[in-house]
């Protein structure tokens, strides 16, 4: 990590007198995507960090997202692969839900991948300070260096470690539960515990050829030898925890400002049925349930936008601790309770996280467009059968809507 942070840091510069960061010098000419094998390690994500350094304006945090989204519908999309950022749709719900946060509160962003949705709530709110949290260290490093280069360092803070563990220690980095208040939360990470990374992966700085799981002190493809090892372990756990899990975490630490404003994505493809339950029959948050398209790709999909009641607000509050219980998924938490979800919808949960996990495998063609197009329809149906259902058309607020 730390060669790799010499090797990310030597292409920027602090400015005097200000913690904001600019581009020295242009990043390495073999630093190009056509350098990465296809199907190694990570090959599509450091692909698309090198896309950004050929063709965003340096310090340019818009250049940068506007690279991003080129990236995912001009050259993954005709192959037929995905890039999951909440980009074109998304972001329009997105920066108008965070625009409407309280004053004086940080934003959290629960799973960054690679830095996009935290330079566009940080473009959405200046000033605020966007915490991401993400559990892929690879990732990490990648939206630590599309932060860096997007010149907006001194905005974003990026932290890896699973929620889970991170989230009860995070108010202490920043002065403890009662200086650490939230105006608004992203939840985008992937809604199951279960992950599975290779033991160890090569990176080569100099032409980005990967190896897995062989690698050594010299590139086998252009004999440089500054290659960096990057070990990785199993994360395992329980396969129904997700959003809600996350949320209930959060709402015990007494974290949330009244009207605090949390936002999560992917509630319908590939799903999170038991946060919305708890959402829309609990009665702590106005929620909007906003259809959107999917990011380069023929689907529809769902976000959440839901805002804190003033007096929950002042509940989880009052009742906050500083070790808070893990919350399971039928029904009770520890702010509260709400109606147990039907069996159908635990049912959902299950086939939301094993159509995630076959999307995430290694290789290409894992989940089709038409494949996801299909699902998406059948998890609607399933769960307007239940009242949930959607409420806003991202489209209108495209057109100008407001979505409060």
């Amino acid at each position: 990590m730390r060669l790799w942070r010499r090797f990310a840091l030597g292409h920027v510069r602090r400015v005097p007198g200000s913690r904001r960061l600019a581009t020295e010098r242009p990043p390495p000419k073999a630093f190009k995507g056509s350098n990465i094998q296809a199907g190694s390690p990570y090959s599509k994500e450091l692909r698309l960090l090198a896309h950004v350094f050929e063709t965003a304006t340096a310090g340019d945090p818009s250049s940068v997202c506007d690279a991003i989204e080129r990236f995912g519908e001009d050259v993954l999309n005709p192959a037929g692969q995905w890039l999951k950022v909440a980009g074109r749709h998304k972001t329009t719900v997105l920066s108008k839900a965070m625009k409407n946060c309280p004053k004086g509160g940080s934003i959290l962003e629960i799973g960054t991948y690679c830095g996009y949705s935290a330079l566009r709530m940080a473009m959405a709110l200046p000033g605020a300070r966007v915490v991401s949290l993400e559990v892929d260290p690879a990732h990490m490093v990648i939206a630590r260096n599309m932060v860096a280069y997007a010149g907006m360092a001194h905005m974003i803070d990026i932290w890896t470690g699973h929620s889970k563990d991170v989230l009860p220690r995070l108010p202490q980095r920043y002065g403890g539960r009662h200086q650490f208040r939230l105006g608004g939360v992203f939840m985008d990470q992937k809604g199951s515990r279960d992950s599975e990374f290779a033991s160890e992966i090569f990176w080569c700085f100099s032409c980005l050829a990967s190896s897995w799981p062989r690698g050594g002190q010299v590139c086998r493809s252009c004999g440089s030898v500054w290659v960096l090892g990057l070990g990785l372990s199993r994360v395992g756990g329980d396969p129904t925890q997700g959003y809600h899990e996350d949320l209930s975490v959060i709402e015990q630490l007494g974290l949330l400002l009244p009207g605090a404003v949390v936002v999560a994505d992917n509630v319908l493809k590939p799903g999170s049925p038991l946060f919305l339950w708890r959402l829309c029959k609990g009665s702590a948050y106005d929620n909007h349930i906003v259809r959107v398209k999917e990011f380069a790709m023929p689907s529809e999909d769902w976000m959440s936008v839901s805002v804190l009641r003033p007096e929950a607000a002042v509940e989880m509050e009052s009742m906050s601790v500083e070790v808070p219980t893990v919350e399971r998924g039928k029904g009770q938490a520890p702010q509260g309770a709400w109606p147990v979800p039907p069996e159908e919808l635990i049912q959902l949960q299950w086939e939301s996280d094993r159509i995630r996990a076959q999307a995430t495998r290694p290789g290409r063609g894992s989940v089709s467009f038409a494949e996801w197009a299909s699902y998406a329809e059948g998890m609607k149906e399933k769960m307007v059968n239940h009242g949930i259902f959607e409420t806003e058309d991202a489209e209108q607020l495209e057109s100008g809507a407001e979505l409060f």
